[in-house]
């Protein structure tokens, strides 16, 4: 009688010293397994799936072109930094692709800083740095208190206006004050129907805000608002001529 191992060999019953023998001098690779760890395994997974290459900026969509506007800046590295993290792009490959994002003047500045950016975190601050400089705590508050709500402008958008303005402040200050300060800025006739003590978050003086502008409308006395009214050239905390 007659057995099968795995490299196909046959060994007779009747000889058994003669199959021992013959084990021995096989090869030990033959019966041996590979075996990974759930970490080895995960990272084995991942770069399958991800075809073993890195990212780039080649598809995203987001550009700069050079503007001196707050806005602009923090919309355009909230962008990038997110598509950076979802594609795994390699700082030295964001750095390289970075001509890729940027328009105008913007090149022509990337061109003068890179060799003076190492990280993909340096290009952001130099950025922000460059285009967003901060601007001084009294000047954001000017800026709050410069404009109230307009006749169709909605609470929503005067609000979400105003907190912006307030996140750039470098000495934050409480909710309550914030919503103190805004509710002194929205239109007479939401503040005949929502009153002080009836919030006190802003969750909640957005909710009691559009009860009261459905109402209004309702009764017609409120025309047609909208949230997509011009945003004030100077909510964008230019720096003036006379800070230069």
């Amino acid at each position: 009688m007659t057995f099968h191992l795995r490299n196909g060999k046959s060994y007779s019953s009747l000889a058994p010293n003669s199959v021992a023998s013959n084990l021995a001098d096989e090869p030990t690779s033959v019966h041996k397994m590979a075996t990974f760890s759930l970490e080895q395994f995960s990272q084995i997974l991942e770069a399958i799936s991800s075809g073993g290459k890195n990212g780039s900026f080649t598809q995203c969509t987001s550009r700069f072109r050079g503007q001196r506007d707050p806005v602009a800046v923090e919309e355009f590295v909230a962008a990038i930094t997110v598509y950076k993290d979802i594609e795994k792009i390699p700082d030295a490959d964001a750095l390289r692709g970075m001509p890729l994002l940027l328009e105008d003047y913007a090149v022509t500045w990337w061109i003068g800083v890179k060799e003076s950016v190492s990280t993909f975190a340096d290009a952001i601050e130099l950025l922000r740095a460059t285009f967003s400089p901060p601007t001084p705590d009294w000047k954001t508050y000017l800026s709050v208190f410069e404009h109230k709500q307009q006749v169709r402008e909605a609470s929503d958008s005067i609000i979400c206006k105003k907190r912006l303005l307030f996140s750039q402040l470098k000495d934050t200050v409480s909710e309550g004050v914030q919503l103190n300060m805004i509710y002194g800025l929205l239109s007479v006739k939401i503040r005949e129907r929502v009153h002080r003590d009836a919030f006190s978050t802003f969750d909640e003086l957005l909710s009691r805000c559009r009860d009261a502008e459905l109402f209004l409308a309702e009764s017609n006395q409120l025309p047609a608002l909208t949230s997509t009214m011009p945003f004030p050239q100077k909510y964008l905390l230019k720096e003036t001529m006379d800070q230069q």
